[in-house]
Parts: C-alpha cells; structure tokens; sequence
C-alpha cells in the first residue's frame, strides 16, 4: 500500500538463468525417486536411500545418501503426547484455548536428523557402502535402499481443525547453543 492505502502491483517477468531448466531436471529426478520410496514403506519406517545415477549425484556431490520417513498418523492427542515421551521428542502441549470448533485431528511425531542413523555423520558413512552396491549388482537397478533404525524423535505436529479450516502446531526439538 502507498501512503494513501491504495494497494499498488507491480508485475515482473521470471527471468530463468542457464542452471533453472537443470535444476528442474534434477528436482524431478529426485522427487520421482523419492516417491517411489515412499511408496514402499510401512508407517514408522525410516530408510536411506542412495540413487546410481551420474546425473543426480553430479549435482548432490554433498549429500549422495537421502533418507525417507513414513510417520504414524495419531488419532488422538493422548496417543501422541506417548509418543512424544517414548522417543524422547520436544514438548508439545495441547493447546489451552482453540477457536470455537476446532478440535484435535491428527497428529505426526518425526525423526530426529540430528542424533542417530538419521544423522548426517551417519549417512556419510554410508555411502562407501551403497557405491559399492550399486558397483556390484548386475541388475542395473539405480536405487538401493536401507532400513535404518531410530529412537529419538526431533519434531512433531498436531493438526486441529473445524471440518473447513486448520491450525497445525509444529514443535521442533532445539539444542541449546553454549555461549562463546
């Protein structure tokens, strides 16, 4: 708005730079393999996953293994806050006051990708090994997959809803930062 609050647009051409149709190739190629993961797993299930293919990991040279996690969908918030406890995961209270009806719909809890196989330093150490299994195999496949184990959940979301409209709350587990 201008200063006398008139609502002023301005439009502007998107102008893509020579790397824009590559990265959209590369975008696609990754989410279509990320699907067919995700396609594979059972509710709590947490894998990483390694892609043999030239292209992909001429641009993912820092990240070669990518994890893919399935959560539970919780149908009350008593099961989630459970969860929360069992797997060590951040504080998430039900909300003291909700606009008149809304009430609690589902609920997530998520893995931590700071601590444990999720963890970067671990996928790193991984990766040797799904090169050497895609070197090996005979079966041209170009995604192998590996189940990974986890405990310690780093977020969770509890989605409230009126039929129409939602709130979703996003907790996120934080580490506290020493001072210098």
């Amino acid at each position: 708005m201008n200063s006398k609050g008139q609502v002023i647009v301005e439009t502007k051409e998107i102008i893509e730079d020579k790397y824009t149709p590559h990265a959209k190739t590369l975008d696609k190629l990754l989410s279509a393999y990320r699907e067919r993961v995700q396609a594979q797993l059972k509710p709590g299930e947490l894998v990483a996953y390694y892609v043999h293919d030239d292209t992909i990991n001429a641009y993912n040279r820092a990240n070669k293994v990518k994890t893919e996690f399935k959560p539970v969908v919780y149908s009350s918030f008593a099961e989630l806050k459970k969860q929360l406890e069992i797997t060590s995961g951040p504080m998430l209270d039900e909300p003291k006051y909700l606009p008149k009806g809304y009430s609690f719909t589902e609920g997530n809890v998520f893995v931590s990708v700071t601590e444990g196989e999720a963890s970067l330093a671990n996928l790193h150490k991984l990766e040797p090994e799904f090169i050497q299994m895609a070197e090996s195999s005979t079966s041209g496949a170009k995604l192998f997959i590996k189940p990974l184990s986890w405990s310690k959940a780093g977020s969770a979301k509890a989605v409230y809803s009126n039929g129409k409209d939602t709130i979703n709350v996003i907790a996120y587990e934080r580490k506290k930062i020493r001072p210098r």
